[in-house]
């Protein structure tokens, strides 16, 4: 799972689209919402689905994208 987050609203970014993922690094374009400036880019969130002294993370799917890009015809 993918979350990409505008750091001056603190917004979540819906268009977001991976295009390569490894281990080690990850290419993931996106639409800012706010322009030129920071964002925040989050991999892998987990819920804590056991307890404080046996703690049991579970990773969610990832939402479905958005097929937001399109072709541009000449």
């Amino acid at each position: 799972m993918i979350i990409v987050q505008d750091a001056k609203t603190g917004q979540k970014i819906n268009h977001i689209l991976p295009l390569s993922i490894t281990k080690e690094n990850g290419l993931i374009c996106f639409e800012p919402e706010s322009g030129t400036g920071q964002y925040y880019i989050y991999y892998q969130p987990y819920k804590n689905e056991g307890r404080s002294n046996y703690p049991k993370g579970v990773y969610p799917k990832q939402e479905k994208l958005t097929n937001w890009i399109t072709k541009k015809r000449s």
